[in-house]
């Protein structure tokens, strides 16, 4: 089997300064419905009661597809700033 077609689970964390929460729930509102367009899913999402640390389990059917979504979410934060 292709190395690059084994799916993938990752767990990405967020510690979110005070004053940076908005912009960062504003950001999340814009990209987390894109990763359907990659392949991606959101598989759980974890917020701390004061909004300052957040968890993502997300799903991607490859290495690959990890990959894209990465430097497209990366655009897009750019994009955003």
């Amino acid at each position: 089997m292709n190395e690059k077609s084994i799916a993938q689970l990752y767990v990405m964390t967020a510690n979110i300064p005070e004053e940076g929460v908005e912009k960062f729930n504003d950001y999340e509102s814009h990209v987390l419905p894109l990763l359907n367009e990659h392949g991606a899913k959101l598989e759980r999402r974890l917020q701390s009661p004061d909004r300052l640390i957040e968890i993502h389990i997300i799903w991607f059917p490859s290495d690959l597809g990890a990959t894209s979504v990465s430097i497209f979410l990366l655009n897009q934060a750019l994009r955003l700033s």
